[in-house]
């Protein structure tokens, strides 16, 4: 999980979004309105909305690409739930909250790593899905 969020405003460019998701090596960063996040603008939403709006990034606003709304997950939740919710929204990313707080962004890669991290055993020592790590 992301803890660092990187954050717009809805009325911002596109050009901002792609110079934070470059300089911090991430790929999405969250958008607010009203500092209340809203959705998540991705690479591939940069990359659709300037070619469907045939405008240069500076010319776009995030809140024309960005993905909403914004699907989250409670932090204290198993990792496999995260999963699962990727799945049936059919996104790759999930705001991670705290109760009405958001506290980060979790990926597909960040749940690869987390299962990756695990000893080998883990299944058999636990004999159930449900006592596996949460998000945080």
């Amino acid at each position: 999980m992301t803890k660092d969020v990187l954050t717009l405003d809805v009325g911002e460019t596109l050009e901002s979004a792609v110079e934070l998701m470059i300089r911090y090596r991430t790929g999405s960063v969250v958008v607010t309105k009203n500092g209340v996040p809203q959705a998540l603008v991705t690479e591939t939403d940069a990359v659709r909305a300037e070619y469907f709006a045939e405008r240069p990034f500076d010319r776009i606003s995030v809140g024309r690409a960005m993905s909403r709304p914004l699907h989250t997950i409670n932090r204290w939740l198993p990792v496999e739930n995260a999963l699962r919710k990727m799945g049936s929204e059919g996104v790759s990313k999930l705001g991670v909250t705290d109760g009405p707080d958001l506290v980060g962004v979790v990926t597909t890669t960040d749940v690869a790593h987390s299962y990756l991290a695990r000893p080998r055993d883990t299944y058999a020592k636990t004999g159930s899905r449900s006592k596996r790590a949460p998000l945080a």
